[in-house]
């Protein structure tokens, strides 16, 4: 976990960005870049959290093998890993999901997930990578192999900010996680970063406001639920996967997650 304090950097970034003032070509960003509401729906998935993968459970630390057996279980009940794009277009009425789409995300940008990219590439499985503009422990040249393997990155702010969260800091810093996240990632690794997983599920109605001046179309908490609205596309829930989970709890917790939804002659739900 990170956190930054009144610094240098923040000073200049106050400066070149008061409070309430931003760019204009972010600022006005054409409502196009906007998912327009065309027969909005809800949807009940599986959205899977993870942090790190190491020899020992805990809370944020799932052992390798534990994966191996989550990733089977998925595999051989059916499940399709997809990703952030797919569901919100789903969501607003312009594309279709697999019969059992699963959304698997990781967090923090930790060396020890280029572990369990190479278990979901084993499988024909993606995953989604929050990664900070700066601090990853997954270096530029490692993530760009990431990319190139199919895999999605999306911001996880700057800095990823706890001590004080978003909710608390002031505009221009707040800015500075939010805008320059997407502007690094788009500069380093040539990805867009459309969407935001809040440090510490941190975020209020100015936090969601800044990230959609700063460019964001979706954001996703670090709370429990698999139940996704239109109405709340920028507080999605996700589950956290802890590393003492046995498989059969897993299960449990996925296949609560699933819904039935009416399906297409092609075997995937409708729009």
């Amino acid at each position: 976990m990170r956190s930054l304090g009144t610094s240098l950097q923040e000073a200049e970034v106050a400066a070149r960005y008061p409070a309430g003032v931003f760019p204009r070509s972010v600022a006005r960003e054409p409502a196009s870049s906007q998912p327009p509401l065309v027969r909005p729906r809800a949807i009940t998935l599986p959205v899977l959290m993870y942090h790190g993968f190491t020899s020992l459970a805990g809370e944020y630390e799932v052992p390798i093998p534990v994966f191996r057996e989550q990733l089977d279980w998925l595999k051989s009940h059916g499940y399709r890993t997809v990703t952030l794009p797919q569901v919100y277009a789903y969501m607003f009425g312009r594309g279709r999901l697999p019969r059992k789409p699963v959304l698997i995300t990781m967090d923090d940008g930790r060396l020890s997930q280029l572990a369990a990219i190479r278990e979901l590439r084993k499988r024909g499985m993606r995953a989604v990578l929050f990664v900070m503009g700066g601090g990853n422990q997954l270096d530029w040249a490692q993530l760009r192999k990431i990319k190139y393997w199919g895999f999605e990155i999306e911001s996880h702010t700057m800095t990823h900010p706890l001590h004080p969260p978003l909710t608390k800091l002031s505009s221009a810093r707040l800015w500075y996680e939010l805008y320059n996240s997407r502007r690094v990632l788009r500069q380093r690794l040539g990805v867009s970063a459309r969407y935001l997983a809040y440090p510490g599920g941190a975020y209020d109605a100015r936090v969601v406001r800044m990230a959609r001046k700063a460019g964001y179309v979706g954001a996703l908490g670090s709370w429990g639920g698999g139940r996704w609205t239109p109405a709340q596309r920028f507080s999605e829930p996700r589950m956290l996967v802890r590393g003492d989970l046995s498989v059969r709890a897993f299960g449990q917790l996925v296949r609560s997650m699933t819904s039935k939804p009416a399906e297409s002659p092609g075997g995937g739900i409708n729009p």
